[in-house]
């Protein structure tokens, strides 16, 4: 099977970014603010008072939990994000908002599978950055976001898009992203880093989406090598996915992971990601 060529530059994913949606302001000014918990607080706040649909769907989340516990009834905002936690429900938030910006660049069949797997790895490197001594937040807003360079694409060249995908189904001889730059001159990961530079996106989130399939130019940053072992790590429990071509030496070098214990990880992975899905689900993403 031929692939298509078409070769794209930085320019061109420049010109086309206008045929998506804008990055969310509510998401991009909680970005921002990762580490100002009274910030980030004031923000979330004022977005469920000028959204009933968000605000109505903390409440239900917070008195599923609550009345388990307590048998009282939460009836405001404050309260439900008391219960649910700040970075709980800063992760709600950001991951509605996100993929309800975006929600039309798939078809329904894609957006499912996308998603779910933008989920997982969020969760994973979350999981993972709690284990290994970073942060777990940072980290769950760079799996979230690692793929968004596909977006661009099978929106921008379906055909093209839809073509890399059935010959690396057929073949499997290479990477899903060597497939990308062999028809399009460029990988979902080198156009989700442009992408997140139109959208001003803080650089150590641009570098995870970049460096997320690893490669001899990857930085050492231990938050960006803890993106790229949650990709391979997602790949390996659900392998209908899109294997990386390798997994960098960094990930020993850099993260020091204790591998003996890592499968006992796994099950907590899977159980938190569950719970994430159904959560984001609960809120309308």
């Amino acid at each position: 099977m031929d692939l298509p060529i078409i070769l794209l530059d930085r320019g061109m994913v420049v010109e086309r970014s206008g045929n998506i949606a804008a990055f969310p302001q509510i998401a991009l000014e909680l970005l921002t603010q990762l580490d100002d918990e009274e910030g980030n607080l004031h923000l979330l706040v004022e977005q469920a008072k000028h959204d009933p649909v968000i605000s109505g769907r903390l409440l239900g989340l917070a008195n599923s939990a609550g009345l388990k516990t307590s048998g009282r009834q939460v009836n405001d905002i404050y309260s439900a994000m008391s219960l649910l936690g700040l970075s709980r429900v800063r992760q709600l938030v950001l991951s509605v908002s996100i993929r309800g910006a975006f929600r039309q660049l798939l078809s329904n069949g894609q957006a499912a599978a996308f998603w779910e797997h933008s989920v997982d790895v969020a969760i994973c490197a979350q999981v993972l950055a709690e284990h290994l001594g970073q942060h777990g937040d940072l980290a769950y807003i760079c799996g979230l976001l690692h793929d968004v360079g596909r977006l661009w694409l099978a929106h921008n060249f379906p055909d093209g898009y839809v073509a890399v995908d059935r010959h690396f189904r057929a073949r499997g001889d290479t990477g899903k992203a060597a497939a990308e730059r062999q028809a399009f001159g460029m990988d979902h990961a080198q156009i989700g880093d442009v992408l997140g530079e139109i959208w001003n996106l803080p650089p150590l989130i641009r570098q995870a989406i970049l460096d997320h399939h690893g490669g001899p130019a990857m930085a050492d940053d231990p938050l960006v090598v803890l993106i790229h072992l949650a990709e391979a790590i997602c790949q390996a429990l659900h392998p209908t996915g899109y294997p990386i071509a390798c997994l960098s030496p960094s990930i020993e070098s850099v993260l020091h992971p204790n591998w003996e214990h890592m499968p006992y990880i796994y099950g907590e992975i899977e159980a938190r990601a569950r719970l994430a899905k159904a959560e984001i689900q609960a809120m309308g993403g």
